[in-house]
């Protein structure tokens, strides 16, 4: 180890630093909680690469959000502020030229994310879901015995009940969260057709649906 060299463990509102500085670079690996971010913040002097190593984080560029995911990579230039979110128990290993404390100027402070905020922007958004609209049909029942004619369950069927697939089943969760939802799709002219319709409307889910044969022509 270099003389002049230093080796700590930080602790951090949003999990720890693990760092090796002296004065021409340094190295550190950031343990990222779940649903905890670090502040806001740009450099003056310094730039820094990050790799992740485990986890998934949410990382914010002077306005611009990507999810990085393990082997990503991201570069950050002097002056350019930058935040990261762990969506899970992550691990990042930061390189830089140098460390100096008074080169971090923080616009934002780290913290916990609110989820109870987040949730609420939902019920200000209106969203439009294009896709296949699907049905899905789950069947219940019991198994006394098995076809004679092939290894196949004879099935005395006691329950049968329905549930929006594919684009559909993408709007469903996303009006659960407070959104106001319209669907574009196609479906068939025929029970299962009328069923969706039906669901939708019992979900307050908009939908605009040209028919099967119109997909053809």
């Amino acid at each position: 180890m270099e003389k002049g060299s230093v080796i700590k463990k930080v602790e951090k509102e949003w999990g720890s630093e693990e760092w090796i500085v002296n004065r021409d670079y340094c190295g550190k690996i950031l343990n990222i909680n779940k649903g905890f971010r670090c502040s806001i913040h740009h450099h003056k002097i310094k730039d820094e690469t990050f790799y992740v190593l485990e986890g998934q984080v949410l990382f914010e560029l002077d306005g611009k959000t990507e999810i990085l995911n393990p082997g990503d990579t991201a570069v950050i230039k002097p002056g350019e502020k930058h935040r990261f979110t762990g969506m899970e128990n992550s691990k990042i290993i930061e390189f830089s030229t140098h460390h100096e404390e008074e080169d971090s100027y923080r616009d934002v402070p780290s913290g916990k994310l609110n989820f109870n905020n987040l949730f609420d922007k939902f019920k200000e958004m209106k969203i439009v879901v294009v896709g296949d609209v699907m049905l899905d049909i789950f069947i219940e029942g019991n198994v006394n015995r098995i076809n004679p004619e092939a290894p196949v369950p004879v099935v005395d069927i006691t329950n049968k009940y329905y549930a929006l697939g594919g684009a559909a089943n993408v709007a469903s969760n996303i009006v659960s969260l407070g959104a106001q939802v319209s669907v574009f799709g196609f479906i068939g002219e025929d029970a299962d057709g009328k069923i969706i319709q039906n669901i939708l409307g019992q979900k307050n889910i908009e939908y605009y649906f040209g028919k099967s044969e119109d997909s053809i022509n």
